[in-house]
């Protein structure tokens, strides 16, 4: 209920509805007064109650008219930045790996088209591109954390249905091309995800950086994630944080 109220009460949204019930309210008052109808000492009510009812009357119309529609919410849940590994080939930049859940509260739909910018001291906008999830990544950091590709949004929702009601938890991969990892993960950075469906309709997720962020090795239901062990042979390393730099 309230990821629908977030996704129905936008700016946009909600002005239009507030200006519609208002002019609503105002002629059916209007209507009163021509027609000679007192309100005698009712009238405060009137402005409570008429209102509300024109207010929900929109609401639930404009849903109709929409047909319902899918009405996609969710939550990046985890974060790692570090530099892109030497191995994979990439050029030198930030790789940026998510953990989301992700539900469909309306109409059956599929998703496609995952994005994410950053909101930087540097650059207002910073976009990323996809990168590919290997088949293992390894975090010796954090306890040997290791991530397979199993579990990558992309793998689970290519060829799927997002039915309603569904949840589905997964990794996402981004690159912050010649973006060096210490220039990311700062307090008040603003994480864009976005995700479209089959008819370009679009969703996004934001995510700000506390002062303090979670990024100990943690189990996600519905992930295969393995803490603790030596990763297999293959598997991606991925790099260490930066030192902290030393005050003079």
């Amino acid at each position: 209920m309230v990821q629908f109220l977030k996704s129905e009460f936008t700016l946009e949204r909600a002005a239009s509805k507030v200006l519609w019930t208002i002019l609503f309210a105002i002629l059916t008052r209007a209507l009163f007064w021509l027609l000679n109808v007192s309100l005698a000492y009712k009238e405060l009510w009137y402005w409570l109650i008429v209102p509300a009812i024109y207010l929900a009357a929109i609401i639930a119309f404009t849903g109709l008219a929409r047909g319902g529609g899918p009405q996609i919410a969710g939550e990046i849940e985890w974060i790692s930045i570090d530099e892109i590994p030497p191995s994979m080939g990439f050029p030198p930049g930030s790789l940026i790996v998510l953990i989301v859940l992700i539900r469909n509260i309306g109409e059956a739909t599929s998703l496609e088209g995952w994005s994410l910018s950053l909101q930087t001291d540097e650059q207002p906008r910073l976009e990323t591109i996809p990168f590919p999830c290997p088949e293992t990544m390894c975090y010796p950091q954090l306890n040997n954390m290791t991530l397979v590709a199993a579990d990558s949004l992309h793998n689970k929702l290519a060829h799927k249905i997002l039915e309603k009601g569904e949840r589905v938890r997964g990794l996402l991969l981004f690159d912050a091309v010649g973006v060096p990892p210490k220039n990311l993960g700062k307090p008040g950075q603003v994480f864009i995800l976005s995700v479209q469906d089959y008819q370009e309709r679009r969703w996004s997720i934001n995510f700000k950086w506390k002062t303090q962020q979670d990024t100990g090795p943690r189990m996600f239901s519905g992930m295969t994630i393995s803490v603790g062990t030596p990763p297999p042979p293959g598997t991606i390393i991925a790099a260490p944080p930066p030192a902290p730099t030393t005050p003079p």
